[in-house]
């Protein structure tokens, strides 16, 4: 999950639905939103660099699910504490290139 965390933060935020199958079957996810919170706010401190903020919704669709939001990153660059960089293309997270890395800093510098 933090992959996909600190993707969504470089490039244009997202959304990760717990009790929700690959398949988009409801599958229910029970976890109290509380302890979701503290969770994934002490995974995210721990595992990130720098922290990422998010937002937490429970809905009920029949069996309650969990929506974790990951907003933009207002940094330059997220990455995970092994020095990994991931960013969202389509569906899938994938390593940044060096190439993108360089053209981030320099957009950021030139606005």
């Amino acid at each position: 999950m933090v992959k996909s965390v600190v993707a969504f933060a470089n490039t244009n935020g997202g959304v990760i639905i717990l009790g929700v199958k690959d398949d988009g079957s409801i599958a229910g996810y029970k976890e109290p939103i509380v302890t979701t919170r503290e969770r994934l706010e002490r995974m995210l401190a721990e595992k990130c660099d720098p922290p990422i903020s998010f937002d937490l919704e429970r809905v009920d669709v029949g069996d309650e699910i969990t929506i974790i939001k990951i907003p933009k990153g207002d940094k330059k660059i997220y990455a995970i504490n092994n020095g990994a960089i991931y960013v969202r293309r389509n569906s899938s997270d994938r390593f940044i290139k060096p190439s993108e890395v360089e053209e981030r800093f320099s957009q950021q510098n030139h606005r």
